[in-house]
């Protein structure tokens, strides 16, 4: 018995992860090919950890990302890596677009001397079943 519900707790987590729902792995985030870049005509630097979330909110406000739309859900995460890299990832989830069910957007900064610097704003999607590939891809859905 305890096996059956080992199994199924495992099932759930990779299912909840796969679709946006449970919480991101470090190593979904940690590879910056893994999503499109996008380019932005936006410096933000910030002396704390804190101050990452103020500098995320005007990235986003300059690319016009809307903060969600009706029936959607948002997941903001931010991890940090020995590297001294610090990932900010907004997860948006439930969106009513026939061919993608979710977006996030990744927002990295590099830490030095006085505090985190921008380093780059990148994009993947989940596309809906049927309608390109199976997980989160910086690639198109159909």
């Amino acid at each position: 018995m305890t096996k059956i519900i080992f199994l199924m707790v495992v099932v759930f987590t990779g299912l909840t992860s796969s679709y946006g729902q449970g919480p991101t792995s470090k190593s979904e985030v940690a590879n910056p090919a893994a999503f499109r870049k996008l380019t932005v005509q936006s410096q933000c630097d910030t002396g704390s950890k804190q101050g990452i979330g103020d500098c995320v909110r005007r990235i986003l406000t300059v690319l016009d990302i809307r903060n969600s739309e009706e029936g959607s859900r948002i997941r903001d995460e931010i991890f940090h890596f020995k590297s001294g890299v610090s990932v900010f990832l907004r997860t948006v989830s439930g969106l009513a677009d026939d061919s993608v069910s979710a977006i996030r957007y990744r927002v990295s900064f590099k830490k030095h001397e006085g505090g985190f610097s921008f380093v780059q704003v990148g994009v993947q999607q989940l596309c809906q079943p049927r309608r390109g590939h199976r997980g989160w891809t910086k690639g198109s859905c159909i």
